[in-house]
C-alpha cells in the first residue's frame, strides 16, 4: 500500500518539474532528479537515458529545439508498492522551427514518475491517450448543445478520456488560439474539419460547418470518428 504522505511528497516533487519544464527551466529540472536517475519506455532502448546529467541534456535539448510543454494534469497512483505519479502533459513540437504553425505536431504525452528521498528516480514513458480540445465562446448555444453529444460518441467509442474545454473570451485570444469559431474541436492538436488547417480566419464568431447533410452548428460525428482514427474524411 502505497504510504499517503509519501504519494503527497511524490505530487509535489513532480508538480516542480511540470512547472520547470513549461518554464524551460533546465537547471531547476536537474535539481529534481537523483543521479541514477533512468528516462525512457519500459525495455531500454538507444534512447534510454541513464544518469542525471544525461536526462538534464535531454531535456535542454527538447527545449532549446522549440518544444512547448504544458501541463494538463498530475495524477498519483500506487504501482509495485512504490510512489509513482501519472504526470499528463500537452507537447507542441516544432514544425518547420515553428511551434505556432498549423502544421505543428502537438501530441498529449504521460510519463509514469518515481519518487524516492525527494528527487526523482525513474521516468517511464506510458502510452499517451487522445488530446481533445474543444473551443468555444461563452454562451454559444451551438458549443452547449454539442458538449453532451461529443461525450456520448466518445463513451459509445469507448475513449474514456477527460475533454479539455477552452474558453476564448477575446478578439486577441482568438488570434492566439488560432480559433475559427465556436465550437471548435481539435484532436490532438488538429481541427476535425477537413482542410481547416489551411484556415486563418481566426475571430470571436460562430462557427458553421459545411457538412454533405447541409450547413450545421456542430461538427458531424463522422468527422470525430475520422479524427479519432487518425485520417480525414472526403
Amino acid at each position: 500500500m502505497v504510504n499517503p504522505q509519501g504519494a503527497a511528497a511524490a505530487v509535489s516533487v513532480v508538480r516542480s518539474l511540470a512547472t520547470a519544464l513549461a518554464a524551460g527551466d533546465v537547471s531547476s529540472v536537474a535539481e529534481l532528479l537523483a543521479e541514477g536517475v533512468r528516462w525512457g519506455p519500459t525495455d531500454d532502448t538507444p534512447q534510454t537515458c541513464r544518469g542525471k546529467t544525461a536526462v538534464a541534456q535531454h531535456c535542454e535539448q527538447l527545449l532549446r529545439s522549440g518544444v512547448v510543454i504544458e501541463v494538463l494534469d498530475i495524477e498519483p497512483s500506487g504501482h509495485l508498492g512504490r510512489d509513482v505519479v501519472v504526470l499528463h502533459l500537452k507537447v507542441a513540437w516544432p514544425a518547420d522551427g515553428d511551434v505556432t504553425s498549423d502544421r505543428s505536431n502537438v501530441t498529449a504525452q504521460r510519463l509514469g514518475l518515481q519518487v524516492q528521498d525527494g528527487l526523482i528516480t525513474d521516468i517511464r514513458d506510458l502510452p499517451a491517450d487522445h488530446l481533445i480540445e474543444l473551443l468555444f465562446f461563452e454562451g454559444c448555444p451551438n458549443h452547449e448543445a454539442f458538449l453532451p453529444r461529443l461525450r456520448a460518441l466518445l463513451d459509445d467509442l469507448g475513449i474514456h478520456v477527460p475533454i479539455r474545454t477552452i474558453e476564448v473570451p477575446t478578439e486577441d485570444a482568438a488570434r492566439a488560439h488560432r480559433f475559427l469559431g465556436s465550437p471548435s474541436l481539435r484532436i490532438d492538436g488538429r481541427d476535425v474539419e477537413p482542410g481547416a488547417d489551411h484556415r486563418d480566419d481566426y475571430a470571436l464568431q460562430c462557427r458553421l460547418y459545411r457538412t454533405p447533410d447541409g450547413v450545421r452548428g456542430a461538427p458531424p460525428d463522422q468527422w470525430v470518428r475520422d479524427a479519432l482514427a487518425g485520417h480525414e474524411s472526403p
